[in-house]
């Protein structure tokens, strides 16, 4: 099978407003209630000690504020969300297009579809 990648990218700093907004739409929306929830049912999930679940679960536990909580989930995504770009530089032939430029991004997808198609 021919694969063709296709990476959007997004500036760094609307990224880190991205997702700055989405921590605090988990928050608000119930991730504190969700994790501990989930660490009541399954105590040694693996998951509990992931992005976001350690964070709700330091409030639940006294550990953190809320804010302070948000705070740490931010960085933390952020600092994941630049490991997941240096591992995508590995990808050099991979079509880059700019997620906030619809028109680019949709040129990128269909290359790449029209590549995959001749390629099989």
């Amino acid at each position: 099978i021919h694969l063709t990648t296709v990476l959007l990218r997004v500036a760094r700093d609307e990224l880190r407003e991205r997702i700055a907004r989405r921590v605090i739409e988990m928050f608000a929306g119930g991730l504190v209630e969700e994790a501990e929830s989930v660490r009541a049912r399954w105590p040694s999930a693996p998951g509990l000690t992931g992005i976001g679940y350690a964070e709700a679960l330091a409030v639940v536990d006294g550990a953190a504020t809320r804010d302070e909580a948000i705070a740490r989930c931010t960085l933390r995504t952020s600092q994941y969300a630049a490991r997941q770009e240096t591992w995508f530089r590995r990808f050099r032939t991979a079509r880059i297009a700019e997620a906030g430029d619809r028109m680019d991004a949709s040129r990128a997808v269909t290359l790449a579809a029209r590549e995959t198609v001749a390629g099989t």
